[in-house]
């Protein structure tokens, strides 16, 4: 079988800046492309890059800025 996985995209209609910074300013996006962010293996650089970009979006909200 052939699956098809998207992650973190907008549609057309709505794949524009302002839409994605009023998303941004909710906290429902996040520019950059996840790299391992649909769940496919692509080695640890993803996982590295990834989990990084998690732990400083969670400080950034939760501490401050610092962990």
């Amino acid at each position: 079988p052939r699956v098809l996985i998207a992650n973190s995209n907008l549609v057309p209609h709505w794949a524009n800046w302002e839409h994605f910074n009023e998303l941004d300013a909710k906290g429902l996006a996040m520019y950059g492309q996840m790299t391992a962010g649909s769940w496919i293996y692509i080695g640890s650089q993803g996982i590295v890059q990834g989990t990084y970009e998690t732990f400083v979006e969670a400080g950034r909200q939760h501490y401050g800025g610092s962990l």
